[in-house]
């Protein structure tokens, strides 16, 4: 059964690598990171659990209701072809610098919060970037109101990044954005933080055509040596004490833990778990709001899971975990049913392009994470923050991108 999952994939892979879907469309995404997954655990299947063939036909429907809506959007023979138009966009310029100004201005206020969750600690040291994370991710803690400032840089850096590379202008304003973005990932702790300012800022050029295998592979390189800089900075997978050899095993056990464990997390949970939730997993922002105001009685679902053992300790299990502990097996059509929002994003961002360009670079971000965890209503907030600036920022006619 699993011969079958992976070539349902690849087929859904060729399909969408066709030119008349486009760059970077969200089914080459999709298809290119679950036969990368099912790949990657076919030929490394006699170190992890076993899996039940019945488990592999539950991701094969997901898989063919993915490719149902693949030829859907494929067409018939002489449908045209997806492009992407030479549009540019006009900014809020004025706007823009003075948010820009404001996320510089909070640098000092983050730096202080973010010493203070390190118990005083150096927070560019190994020790006080630990005590950070922990902070985080097991004590529960955060930077504060100064961390709406995080999507805010990250927005403003991939417009900035978007006017150099078209206007080749605006170089200090530019690398000013780059600089502020990475510091508030780098104080975030996490590789998902690294990953959603890469994606919004390199997907819309690849969409405009301004970069292209060169500079993809550019992006990448760049993204490999943050998550580097994080495991280093964390112990997690690379140790400045360890050899060459150690470190390399100690990120491919990693690398396999954080990419094909989640896919085995979720074949126990689907085996294990009998109460349904209906809903409160899905609508958890929902009741973290009611919460907030001071209702008792709508806590929301801890985001944190337990550890399952397959056998490597992960905490994860891929897109499916919410809409599962929701909606049981009907859940499992959810993940691929999304592909319709991206396909709608993708197209507008083709005709119209302006904010749909940004819009449609901020939805690949959950699609990428589909192998690791649901990003799409669990990050409810971030996704209006994001929505909300990039409406503010970028005006409706889609005519010129100006200075």
């Amino acid at each position: 059964m699993l011969e079958i999952l992976i070539i349902a994939n690849l087929l859904g892979f060729l399909v969408s690598l066709k030119s008349r879907m486009g760059a970077a469309n969200p089914f080459f995404i999709y298809f290119a990171i679950w036969s990368a997954v099912f790949l990657g655990y076919y030929f490394s299947s006699h170190t992890f659990n076993p899996v039940p063939a019945s488990f592999f036909f539950l991701l094969f429907n997901a898989c063919v209701f993915a490719l149902f809506i693949l030829f859907i959007a494929h067409g018939g023979r002489y449908k045209a072809a997806i492009e992407f138009h030479n549009r540019k966009f006009k900014l809020r310029k004025n706007l823009v610098t003075l948010l820009q100004a404001a996320c510089v201005v909070s640098l000092p206020f983050a730096y202080l919060k973010a010493s203070a969750l390190a118990a005083g600690n150096d927070i560019f040291s190994v020790l006080g970037y630990i005590y950070l994370r922990t902070s985080m991710t097991e004590d529960g803690l955060g930077l504060g109101p100064v961390n709406y400032f995080s999507i805010l840089s990250y927005v403003i850096c991939s417009i900035r990044v978007c006017q150099f590379f078209l206007d080749e202008r605006r170089l200090y304003l530019t690398l000013a954005a780059v600089f502020v973005a990475c510091f508030y990932a780098y104080i975030n702790t996490g590789r998902t933080g690294v990953l959603l300012l890469t994606v919004l800022n390199v997907i819309p050029l690849v969409l405009r055509g301004a970069i292209r295998r060169r500079g993809i592979l550019i992006s990448a390189a760049i993204l490999a040596a943050m998550f580097f800089l994080i495991a280093l900075m964390t112990a997690k997978g690379v140790s400045a004490e360890a050899s060459f050899g150690e470190n390399i095993e100690s990120l491919a056990f990693n690398l396999r833990a954080y990419t094909i464990a989640p896919t085995l997390a979720f074949s126990w949970l689907e085996n294990t778990l009998s109460n349904f939730s209906y809903g409160l997993n899905s609508f958890r922002f929902v009741l973290s709001l009611i919460n907030s105001l001071g209702f008792d009685g709508f806590e929301p679902p801890a985001l944190i899971r337990e550890y399952a053992f397959v056998p490597d300790a992960t905490n994860v299990y891929t897109v499916y975990d919410v809409y599962f502990r929701d909606f049981a097996y009907i859940g499992i059509f959810l993940p691929p049913a999304f592909l319709i929002i991206h396909w709608v994003l993708y197209k507008r961002s083709a005709k119209h392009g302006g904010r749909w360009i940004f819009y449609y670079a901020a939805s690949a971000y959950p699609l990428l994470m589909q192998f690791f965890s649901d990003q799409y209503f669990s990050l409810f907030s971030i996704w209006l923050q994001i929505a909300f600036w990039y409406w503010i920022f970028v005006k409706k006619d889609n005519s010129i991108l100006e200075n």
